[in-house]
């Protein structure tokens, strides 16, 4: 263990040092570059908890079984079910909150008279959870090594993967009890991934559009709401997963079950990431589905093919400036077609916007709290200026604040009700 001494020393350093990559930035007045390192070195901490995040794990990765095949090998692997997973995340959550320090044991666990998780899932969970920390120093320098140091403040935390510390007394020290609630999705997702990325992304891929389906199925103001498979027996093409109607739009729906994979956070890395390439393709797919609304091919289905078009990309985790200019004709408009770009975003009235599902969960919030179409929500927020009002998750979240004073969302309360049992 650190010294009160030398931990002040090392405090102390930490409160003087300047980092020159920040000064650049600063200097330079290069906004984008310093909001990403903001982002990375705060912002995603700053994630506050709530209840849904558990629901929509649970819904996800849990409920009814969605993904069969991974669930079995993620049992024979790590020996604990996915359920057992989010279950131990909750409860390691709910502990910290009702103590004064960070320290627990497994003895808290195994002695416990509540049997909400079987006993012989606690042992592999710490096991996958934590780290010593002189592992976390060798990890730190081993990856750090793959870098230049300017690079270094790109790097994510080492302790979004292993939230907890093991000590040799036993003991163990929660870093952020916001890591350990938020272990539940991300370390899952993670731990999933490594077990076989084909199977998980078809299983995962299929239970995430199937989540955002029910989300839309539960705006208050849809008209109807056509699947894939019908707009694909309209027409063969490549279509997108959803269209809603609404009074005074269509809305356009495309799921990409990603999240931004590069290891650092910087604009060529985001330029290269996988999860761009998939944005790419899913503008392509609500370019193709709202040409074939303005032709008439799904007139039978809907009452107006000259309402106006937008178009969403849900996707399953956050991406860095998605709906920045910056990203657009940096990252994804090289990977789009000349006869796409050519007149864009026509034949949508307004530009696509990219939500993660936690902004696609609060929009149809407040969608339903304030009865506003997603063309009136969408057009509102293109009227502002992005380096103003930010993303959609900065947007929607003052909205929330200022305007909806109950956030309850029954689709997703019912679920983690019944996860604990009541009525």
């Amino acid at each position: 263990l650190v010294s009160p001494r030398k931990f002040n020393r090392i405090i102390e350093y930490y409160k003087n040092y300047r980092d020159p990559y920040i000064d650049y930035v600063l200097n330079n007045r290069e906004l984008e570059l310093f909001t990403l390192v903001a982002h990375r070195s705060q912002f995603e901490f700053q994630n506050i908890p709530k209840l849904r995040h558990l629901a929509r794990c649970l819904l996800i990765f849990v409920e009814d079984s969605p993904m069969p095949s991974i669930s079995a090998l993620f049992q024979k692997k790590y020996s604990l079910d996915i359920s057992d997973w989010v279950m131990m995340c909750f409860a390691v959550y709910a502990l910290i909150n009702g103590q004064k320090n960070s320290s627990i044991r497994i003895e808290n666990f195994l002695e416990s008279k509540v049997n909400l998780i079987p006993k012989k899932a606690i042992i592999p969970f710490f096991e996958l959870s934590s780290q010593t920390s002189q592992d976390f120093g060798n990890s730190f320098r081993k990856r750090n090594s793959e870098f230049p140091p300017y690079l270094h403040i790109h790097l994510r935390s080492l302790f979004f993967e292993h939230p907890l510390i093991k000590f040799l007394d036993g003991s163990y020290m929660v870093v952020h009890p916001y890591l350990i609630f938020h272990h539940a999705q991300n370390g899952l997702y993670r731990l999933c991934q490594e077990l076989d990325l084909e199977l998980f992304g078809n299983e995962f891929g299929a239970s995430f559009e199937r989540y955002v389906g029910n989300l839309l199925s539960h705006l208050n103001n849809q008209i109807t709401i056509i699947l894939e498979n019908q707009l694909l027996l309209a027409h063969r093409s490549k279509v997108c997963d959803f269209l809603v109607e609404f009074e005074d739009c269509i809305l356009l729906c495309e799921c990409k079950a990603t999240q931004y994979s590069a290891k650092l956070y910087t604009e060529n890395a985001i330029a290269g990431d996988n999860s761009t390439n998939k944005m790419a393709d899913a503008f392509e797919q609500l370019y193709i589905s709202a040409r074939n609304i303005r032709d008439g091919v799904y007139s039978k289905s809907i009452s107006n093919s000259n309402k106006p078009i937008v178009g969403i990309v849900a996707t399953y985790g956050n991406l860095p400036f998605a709906n920045s200019n910056w990203y657009f004709q940096h990252a994804i408009s090289n990977r789009m077609s000349q006869e796409i770009l050519k007149d864009w975003p026509w034949p949508m009235d307004v530009f696509p916007q990219i939500l993660h599902i936690q902004g696609l969960e609060e929009l149809v919030i407040v969608m339903n709290k304030l009865n506003q179409s997603p063309l009136e929500l969408i057009r509102e927020k293109l009227k502002k200026e992005y380096s103003q009002v930010g993303d959609w998750s900065q947007y929607i979240s003052v909205i929330l604040n200022k305007k909806v004073h109950n956030w309850d969302f029954p689709f997703l309360d019912d679920s983690t009700n019944q996860f604990f049992g009541d009525d």
